[in-house]
């Protein structure tokens, strides 16, 4: 069988085990209808399912996609000019390697309905899923998920804009999980203690980045030992590269230690403190850097044409205004690393 033999017949597997989860929920499904639309086109529709009250019939218009890479937002655009070409009262778009985080957003806004390879396990089985020859997700060092996403939602729309009566009110362009790439950093600090018998002290300080703008997250007084977790297609790259940070942070305490002055002390002290070195300290040293990714649910709040950022921390559920701060900031480059997932 060549590679396009069995990419076909993987297609045809795809629409069947979707058909079959379409019936089981009360649906008469049928595959590869051919139907004229409202411009006098034809179309094939992949999976057409309609299920009826006596009085009406709900139709579902799906588009299996089982190809070996995400899909990207053309397919949701042609997918929802279809449904509304033949009168489809829903459209889903079935992708067995999930969706760049453009398409996700194109979902969102054209009211197409997504279902990648998280979705199809929980419709289908992990077996039929395995079956169909889906990808686990990649892995890397990172923090594991503890909060659940019908959480994160509810805390997300809590933060959006209202507006007065209906007026004014940010609408969700987009949500979903995000890995945002951080440095996790092994600080060697060393102080020296007493004042008759001077005595050297050793301890360590592990501290965490975001990698966007370098900002401190979080310092821990013991290692927060990451894992390899399984990371989603929304995993930004970094901007901020680990000998920078680690250049920025021996460099500060240095200013620090070599002036005298209170006021330029006083300034770089705060500075030391903005990047996690405890201070005062005799000797410091960064002694291990690691690249790890931090879930976090990103939901992109949009009024007019104007969008700003809400963040969800995966590991507590907290709002992280200071991430949603960094993150707005950095929009331009959001929108388009989830439309550009790494390969």
């Amino acid at each position: 069988m060549t590679e396009d033999q069995h990419g076909a017949e993987k297609g045809r597997r795809l629409e069947a085990e979707v058909a079959r989860a379409l019936a089981a929920g009360g649906y008469a499904a049928r595959r590869n209808v051919v139907r004229e639309g409202r411009s006098g086109a034809h179309h094939e529709i992949d999976v057409l399912a309609d299920k009826s009250d006596g009085l009406t019939t709900f139709t579902v218009m799906v588009e299996c996609k089982a190809w070996d890479r995400p899909v990207d937002k053309e397919v949701l655009a042609k997918a929802a000019f279809v449904a509304a070409d033949v009168g489809a009262d829903k459209t889903i778009v079935v992708a067995l390697r999930g969706a760049t985080g453009g398409a996700a957003l194109s979902a969102a806004e054209l009211g197409v309905e997504l279902w990648g390879p998280e979705e199809l396990e929980r419709r289908l089985g992990h077996v039929q899923l395995a079956a169909l020859g889906a990808a686990r997700a990649p892995t890397a060092l990172g923090f594991a998920v503890a909060v659940e996403e019908a959480r994160a939602v509810r805390l997300a729309e809590r933060q959006r804009g209202k507006g007065i009566l209906g007026l004014g009110a940010e609408e969700v362009a987009w949500f979903g999980l995000v890995w945002l790439p951080c440095l996790l950093l092994t600080l060697g600090c060393t102080r020296l203690e007493g004042r008759l018998h001077k005595r050297t002290r050793h301890s360590s300080v592990f501290n965490l980045y975001e990698a966007l703008d370098g900002a401190l997250l979080e310092s821990f007084a013991v290692d927060p030992a990451v894992a390899e977790v399984e990371v989603g297609p929304q995993r930004l790259p970094p901007l901020v590269k680990p000998r920078t940070l680690r250049a920025e942070i021996s460099s500060t305490f240095e200013k620090w230690r070599s002036v005298v002055q209170g006021a330029a002390r006083e300034r770089w002290a705060r500075a030391g403190a903005d990047l996690g070195i405890p201070l005062p300290l005799d000797a410091l040293t960064v002694d291990d850097v690691t690249v790890c990714y931090l879930p976090v649910y990103v939901a992109i709040l949009r009024h007019r044409d104007s969008r700003r950022v809400v963040v969800i921390d995966g590991g507590d559920g907290a709002v992280d205004q200071p991430l949603a701060t960094v993150l707005t900031a950095n929009l331009g480059y959001l929108t388009e690393a989830l439309d550009s997932p790494p390969r």
